[in-house]
């Protein structure tokens, strides 16, 4: 087997071909020799990760059940759950804790647009139990979507809320704003679990710090050969955080000695100082299927309700916290977790229409562990590392889509017999590069075939510093070999199978139990049984529909306050009408409807002058209104109206409606298009 550190001038890649027999990784051989000298090694132990460092599964601690439907919610009956569902919480935190349950069945959540809610959970050991993630179990369907500001702003697209927030109270300020607990005085590496400060005297065992610095000199040696690019702000004004969370184990004077390893080389002429931090801990979700109303073609940053609309759990400040055997159908974006320790995501499908965010590790999150997490519905960003991230293990996750480092300069991260299409990245260029020295995939089964990858294309996406390649294999791919920190086999696996595991192991002298229980699981969870859902491609189904009574006039205005672009925004102007209609029917999928419409006839064809009117109209003796879509001055480029995706998916919304849809056309002077959508006011 060949073998080959790629040097500062580029090299050769090493390869085998795809018929070749699999060994033990030179590179994992290096790894035991260097762990058994105290050594800095090629590759990081990747196994302080997940909750407890991986040594057990997640353990609801506090198990006093507080049923929901005690405190007012109920399922299967149309009425929002958010109250009931809250002050079972509530009660739990003021118990001290304890497991929030959810009997079977469908509770809605968010059914009024004008108040939409978020569940709040603050304090330590609250466990939000279902009965099962499937449609005969534990179903929490979030109606409306949430919004994020005006169509000018761009910041409308990115997170802010989610269905449930676990938040420690003592976020709400930057973990640099805290008190100091002191400054590092003498140099550690990577790998070692001790510090030496000025003043350790308010530190004990047991608490909660941050390790953190701001200094440009951290981002410009973990990208080395390469050099900062101009563009970088974040980086290049200094305002970009380097940082790891971390629990304290001991105190010898002014010597600290943590339960985990760094992940940054410490220079004390840098700056580095320790932060209070305070976590909530020891909090979950499990067991629940999570439906949204995304269910229209799902189209990247064109709006805010594309992207964040239906978003479903946010941890911000929490330790040992968990999601797990949970399901997701139609969702924007699933789980997020932030400045949080030992996070643990196991065993998650997401089905139904594409979206935007499958699990993400951002903001100094340390040691999150993704395991079995099965993307069929192809999102956009797939198991995602962000903004200064250490230590995360995403570990056999199959990806309809693409694994995603979304910039913010994330360090020591692993792929680990994962599979997926294009290795992608995202984020904004001020916030490159999306992934600092220690990014590792190892035996990544590629389903893009006849990619090339460039980990440092000038100018351009891809900036991944000289990543560490073991075992890719599946579709072929070719590499920028200058651009590659370390290739072994390329074109075939190697072993051990599973990097986490085989340093798992190592560490604790054998694989806990629960390693073989989440495999059970994923087994168990391939045949999960879905609710009927609304299926555009298929027809097959009309899914679940909310009936409720509203003013038609301002359903419609509010869609004209959806971008249809994230910048360069095509706007509609909504005529208001005479007459005050009201609607009684399924909202969010007229709501759809007319949205899919504003595509169709304004993305290809037309930049203003667009709008939209509705007028009273009985037909057949049934109380109506007709919406009547008009397009702008038409520019020389003209799109068949009726052959996008977003038609099709009008036509059977508006068959659902039991209304009538017609065709597009070119109106007298020729030179404006128009739809016209009649709906029954009640159904």
């Amino acid at each position: 087997m060949k073998f080959l550190t790629l040097g500062l001038a580029g090299a050769l890649l090493a390869g085998l071909g795809p018929d070749a027999v699999s060994a033990e990784s030179k590179l994992f051989q290096e790894f035991k020799r260097d762990q058994a000298a105290g050594k800095v090694s090629t590759l990081p132990d990747f196994s302080y990760a997940g909750y407890r460092a991986g040594a057990r599964a997640p353990e609801i601690r506090r198990t006093t059940v507080f049923n929901v439907t005690d405190y007012g919610a109920k399922p299967d009956d149309d009425i929002d759950d958010i109250p009931g569902i809250q002050k079972a919480i509530d009660a739990a935190e003021a118990a001290g804790g304890g497991v929030v349950f959810l009997p079977r069945g469908r509770y809605v959540v968010n059914t009024d647009r004008k108040a939409m809610k978020v569940l709040k959970i603050t304090s330590d050991d609250i466990v939000i139990k279902g009965e099962g993630a499937s449609a005969d179990g534990t179903v929490i369907h979030q109606v409306h979507a949430f919004r994020n500001g005006d169509m000018d702003n761009p910041t409308r697209l990115h997170l802010k809320k989610s269905l449930f927030d676990f938040r420690s109270p003592s976020t709400s300020q930057g973990f640099m704003k805290k008190p100091r607990r002191g400054k590092l005085v003498r140099p550690a590496r990577q790998g070692d679990f001790e510090i030496t400060v000025d003043n350790a005297s308010k530190l004990r065992a047991g608490d909660f710090v941050a390790l953190a610095v701001v200094n440009r000199a951290v981002i410009e040696e973990l990208i080395k050969p390469h050099k900062l690019d101009p563009k970088w702000k974040t980086t290049t004004e200094n305002r970009a955080p380097s940082a790891e969370l971390h629990r304290v184990a001991a105190v010898n004077g002014n010597r600290v000695t943590f339960e985990e390893p760094l992940r940054y080389d410490l220079d004390p002429e840098i700056g580095w100082q320790l932060y209070e931090f305070t976590p909530i801990e020891n909090v979950g979700v499990e067991d629940i299927l999570f439906m949204g109303n995304a269910y229209v073609p799902y189209y990247h940053h064109r709006s805010d309700r594309d992207d964040i609309g239906w978003s479903f759990i946010q941890m911000r400040g929490t330790d040992s916290s968990w999601v797990r055997r949970c399901v997701f159908v139609d969702a924007s974006q699933v789980v997020q977790f932030a400045l949080s320790r030992y996070p643990t995501l196991m065993n998650l499908v997401m089905e139904g229409n594409s979206g935007h965010h499958i699990p993400r590790s951002v903001m100094f999150t340390y040691g999150l562990l993704g395991g079995f997490l099965d993307d069929r519905a192809g999102y956009t960003h797939g198991p995602s590392v962000s903004w200064g991230s250490v230590g995360t293990v995403y570990w056999r996750c199959d990806s309809a889509g693409a694994p995603d480092s979304h910039a913010g300069r994330p360090y020591v991260t692993l792929y680990d017999c994962n599979s997926g299409g294009r290795i992608y990245c995202g984020g904004g260029k001020r916030d490159y590069p999306h992934h600092l020295h220690k990014l590792v995939l190892w035996n990544f089964r590629n389903t893009a075939p006849g990619v090339f990858y460039d980990f440092w294309q000038k100018n351009k996406n891809n900036q991944f510093a000289m990543p560490i390649i073991a075992g890719f294999h599946g579709e072929k791919a070719t590499f920028e070999p200058g651009h590659v920190g370390v290739m072994e086999s390329q074109g075939s696996p190697v072993e051990p199978e599973s990097l986490y595991e085989a340093q798992l192991a190592l560490r604790l002298g054998r694989l806990p139990e629960w390693v073989d229980e989440a495999r059970a699981t994923a087994k168990a969870m391939k045949t999960v049984k879905l609710p009927e859902r609304f299926d555009f491609r298929t027809r097959s189904t009309r899914g679940y529909q909310y009936i409720e009574t509203g003013d038609l006039d301002e359903l419609l205005a509010e869609q004209c306050e959806i971008s249809l672009f994230m910048y360069g925004t095509v706007p509609f102007k909504f005529v208001p009408n005479r007459e005050k209609l009201a609607f009684t029917g399924d909202h969010v999928m007229l709501a759809h409807t007319v949205y899919m419409l504003m595509n169709v006839l304004a993305r290809e064809n037309t930049k203003s002058g667009n709008s939209i009117a509705a007028r009273a109209e009985a037909r057949g003796g049934v109380p109506g209104a007709e919406i009547i879509l008009t397009s702008g001055p038409l520019g020389k480029k003209r799109v068949k109206l009726d052959s996008a995706p977003w038609f099709a998916a009008a036509q059977w919304m508006t068959e659902i409606l039991g209304g009538e849809l017609k065709t597009a056309e070119v109106r007298d002077d020729g030179r404006r298009l128009e739809i016209r959508l009649w709906v029954p006011l009640k159904r």
